[in-house]
């Protein structure tokens, strides 16, 4: 199940929604943004700045239907609006739920937006981690599956 997948608020409405959540949990500075391949939202609080990027489908996903039925130029013009809105609210719930974790003590900044957090390279710490052969290092079979919880 797709989260807002039928979603009718519109993406400014998300993003308000989104500068809110951040203003009142103490941020300093917000930009959103939207390209034909993401939406993205960039923010600094507590002296850290935070970069999140959720993809967008390709156009070519419109084309038809599910059921394989060709859309018209309209039609692929409101899926892909659809599609938009829903990832805009997604990203709110993402955000509402990072920020109350970290209200409510169950977690803290840095562990909910460590993948995210903005290095002085402008890469976030995953792009970073993944480029230095994240994949590889995480496939080492000589680590043992959480070892201070199984022995």
């Amino acid at each position: 199940m797709t989260y807002a997948i039928r979603t009718n608020v519109p993406i400014e409405q998300s993003q308000a929604e989104i500068g809110e959540v951040l203003r009142h949990a103490g941020a300093s500075q917000l930009c959103t943004g939207w390209s034909p391949v993401a939406a993205f939202l960039a923010f600094s609080i507590a002296g850290r700045n935070i970069k999140l990027i959720v993809p967008m489908p390709p156009p070519t996903v419109f084309e038809e239907t599910p059921s394989g039925r060709k859309r018209s130029p309209k039609q692929r013009e409101q899926a892909q609006q659809q599609a938009q809105r829903q990832r805009w609210r997604a990203l709110m719930l993402i955000v509402r739920a990072k920020i109350e974790a970290i209200e409510i003590g169950a977690s803290t900044l840095e562990r909910e937006f460590l993948a995210d957090l903005v290095l002085p390279s402008g890469a976030t710490v995953v792009e970073q981690l993944v480029a230095q052969g994240l994949e590889r290092a995480l496939n080492d079979a000589s680590v043992p599956l959480l070892p201070e919880l199984c022995s």
